[in-house]
């Protein structure tokens, strides 16, 4: 499964729900694209892992951290014309699956969605059809912790099974994407 992405993209972040193939789509890009200088950078390497959700102003944090990391990809991509940058995680779902939002986030957040907007970004969301969705979700993989992570996140979104949350996220994935107006793709 290789996307078509644009010669001119400099710049792969994928996003998407749990479960949904996004480590694999990011590595499967990175051997693909062997021939050229790839950086790589995991969710948790961006500081949006899931364990880091309960540190309080985790989202301050992470805001600042998305707009310096920015500072580096752009130093990354002026070094080099063939450079590519490969992201498991970044804007989206720092939207969509934070729990606290500071007062200043919404302003700090639009900055960020400015700054990608001048910059070679192709965003690859993950899709799931509902079966899948629902088959994906109980991994043999999944912790005792992340169980209790998921339970946490049912009640505080309302959500009475993660099948129902995770197709809620996915769609608003793509909503989000969309009013954002960065170039975007669905990968199955």
């Amino acid at each position: 499964m290789k996307p078509d992405i644009p010669e001119q993209t400099r710049i792969v972040i994928i996003e998407g729900i749990a479960g949904s193939g996004k480590t694999t789509l990011w590595r499967s890009l990175g051997d693909y694209y062997q021939n050229r200088e790839i950086f790589r950078f995991r969710e948790q390497e961006i500081l949006l892992g899931w364990k880091h959700i309960h540190i309080p102003n985790m989202s301050t944090l992470r805001l600042e951290y998305l707009h310096r990391f920015l500072d580096y990809i752009e130093s990354k991509l002026s070094e080099s014309d063939t450079s590519l940058i490969l992201i498991e995680r970044f804007h989206l779902s720092l939207k969509l699956l934070e729990w606290e939002f500071p007062p200043d986030f919404t302003e700090q957040y639009n900055r960020l969605i400015s700054r990608l907007k001048q910059l070679p970004v192709l965003i690859l969301i993950t899709k799931l059809s509902p079966d899948k969705i629902d088959e994906r979700m109980h991994h043999r993989e999944r912790t005792a912790q992340w169980n209790l992570f998921v339970e946490e996140k049912l009640k505080l979104r309302g959500f009475e099974n993660l099948e129902a949350l995770s197709v809620d996220q996915q769609a608003n994935y793509f909503q989000l994407a969309e009013e954002q107006g960065i170039p975007f793709a669905a990968v199955h």
